[in-house]
C-alpha cells in the first residue's frame, strides 16, 4: 500500500508527464445556482418565468430561464439543492458539455410543453434539469462500474435508474411530486421530467458513442505510425498519442509506446476503447 507521500510523489509525476486528469471546478454550477436564487425572487420571477402567452407573443428568453424560476421556498430548496449536487457530478466532464446538456434539456422541455400540454400557461422549476443530470450521472456510473467489473458500483447505480423510473411512474399516474408538496394552483408537469430523462440518457449515448469512435480512429493512426524510424544506436523513438474523450465522465489521457516492436505488443481493447492496452512481452 502506498503512503501519502508516494501518492503525492505519483500524482506530481503524473502532472509532469500529462497523465493527469483534469477536475474542472463546478464553476457553472456555482453561477446558474445563484442565478437560481435572484431569478426566484418574487419581484423577477414573473419575467422570467415560461409562460405560453409571452413566449407566443416573442419573449423566447422564457423557454431557458423559466427553469430557474420557482414557486415556493420549498420548491426551490429542493430543486436547487439536486441541481448543485448532480451539477457539481456533472460538470467534471467539463464546462462546456454541462452548458450543452443543459441548454438542450431546457428548450426540448419548454417546446415539449407548448406541443403537448397547451393546457399549462405557467411552468417554473429546475426538476426537468435535474433529471437529465441524475440519468446522465447515473448511466456514467452504470458504465463505469461495468467496465471495470465493479458489482457494487453498478447495483447501486441500477437501483438508482430503477427508483428513479419508478418516482417518474408515480407522478405520472398520481400527479403529485414525490418531495414537494403541491397547491390548488401549483400541480406537478410530469411531462418535464419525462423529457428531461430522456435528453439525459441521449446526450450519454451520443457522447459514449463519439468517445468510441474517437478512440477508434486515434488507435488506427497510432498504430499506422509504429512503423517510423529508429535511430541509429538502437534507441528507440516514442510517440505520446495524445486521446480525447468525448464521453460526458471519461478524462483526457495520454499513453506511450514503443517503436518499432512486434506488431502485437500493442493492441486496442475494443470492449473497453477508453484505454490503449499494452500486452506484455
Amino acid at each position: 500500500m502506498k503512503t501519502p507521500a508516494a501518492h503525492r510523489a505519483g500524482d506530481t509525476q503524473e502532472r509532469r508527464e500529462g497523465f493527469a486528469p483534469s477536475r474542472p471546478l463546478p464553476v457553472v454550477t456555482a453561477l446558474l445556482s445563484l442565478a437560481t436564487l435572484v431569478l426566484s425572487t418574487p419581484g423577477l420571477a414573473p419575467t422570467f418565468e415560461f409562460s405560453r402567452e409571452a413566449i407566443l407573443g416573442g419573449e423566447l428568453w422564457r423557454l431557458v430561464t423559466g427553469h430557474f424560476t420557482h414557486w415556493s421556498t420549498d420548491h426551490l430548496t429542493w430543486d436547487l439543492g439536486a441541481f448543485a449536487l448532480l451539477g457539481a457530478m456533472a460538470e467534471r466532464s467539463g464546462h462546456r458539455r454541462l452548458c450543452a446538456l443543459l441548454l438542450a434539456t431546457s428548450l426540448a422541455i419548454s417546446l415539449a410543453l407548448l406541443a403537448l400540454q397547451p393546457a399549462l400557461s405557467l411552468y417554473r422549476g429546475l426538476s426537468g434539469l435535474d433529471s437529465a443530470m441524475f440519468v446522465a450521472v447515473c448511466a456514467a456510473l452504470l458504465q463505469t462500474s461495468l467496465r471495470d467489473r465493479d458489482r457494487t458500483g453498478a447495483t447501486i447505480a441500477a437501483l438508482f435508474v430503477l427508483g428513479f423510473a419508478a418516482k417518474l411512474g408515480r407522478e405520472a399516474l398520481t400527479g403529485e411530486a414525490l418531495f414537494v408538496a403541491g397547491t390548488g394552483t401549483v400541480a406537478l408537469a410530469p411531462l418535464a421530467h419525462g423529457v428531461g430523462a430522456a435528453v439525459g440518457l441521449a446526450s450519454f449515448a451520443l457522447a459514449s458513442a463519439v468517445a468510441r469512435r474517437a478512440l477508434l480512429t486515434s488507435s488506427l493512426m497510432w498504430r499506422g505510425t509504429r512503423s517510423a524510424a529508429v535511430k541509429p544506436g538502437g534507441r528507440q523513438l516514442r510517440q505520446r498519442a495524445l486521446v480525447t474523450t468525448s464521453h460526458p465522465f471519461l478524462r483526457e489521457a495520454r499513453t506511450r509506446a514503443p517503436y518499432p516492436a512486434d506488431r502485437s505488443n500493442s493492441t486496442v481493447d475494443l470492449a473497453r476503447p477508453e484505454r490503449l492496452v499494452r500486452n506484455a512481452g
